[in-house]
């Protein structure tokens, strides 16, 4: 996806079911590149659902940049080298990232999911997370 605005947002809608409730509620949330989020506590035991911690390990091209303003480049920016990648363990519950970038997927049904890229801790850390399931469930808070 190629991001060309200056500040990108990315607008969420969710459809809630409430369990004693008839009438269904649609709460919109807007984010943009660059806003800091929170992680919430765990719907595991020991890690995330919805969220994985993913580690650079090596940077072929130690010179390459994205724009930080609007995410642009970032996806081949992180993505280019090598990467390991787990669920993101429950210690990290409070700790606050920073919207990096984002990337919308279709699924083998022709839906879509919106990733989030969150910067974690240091350049070589980044969050993989599925904004939608993990704002539904708590793992995330705006």
């Amino acid at each position: 996806m190629l991001l060309t605005m200056k500040k990108t947002s990315i607008l969420l809608l969710f459809f809630f079911i409430g369990t004693f409730a008839s009438t269904a509620q649609f709460q919109e949330i807007s984010l943009n590149i660059g806003d800091s989020l929170r992680l919430g506590p765990c719907t595991d035991s020991s890690q995330y659902g919805h969220i994985d911690i993913m580690i650079k390990t090596r940077w072929p091209n130690p010179e390459a940049i994205f724009d930080s303003i609007s995410g642009a480049g970032f996806y081949n920016w992180f993505f280019d080298g090598d990467i390991d990648s787990h669920r993101l363990p429950c210690s990290y519950a409070g700790q606050k990232f920073k919207i990096a970038s984002y990337h919308t997927y279709v699924n083998d049904d022709g839906s879509q999911r919106t990733v989030i890229f969150g910067q974690f801790i240091d350049k070589s850390t980044v969050l993989w997370i599925e904004i939608e399931n993990a704002i539904q469930s708590g793992e995330v808070i705006p």
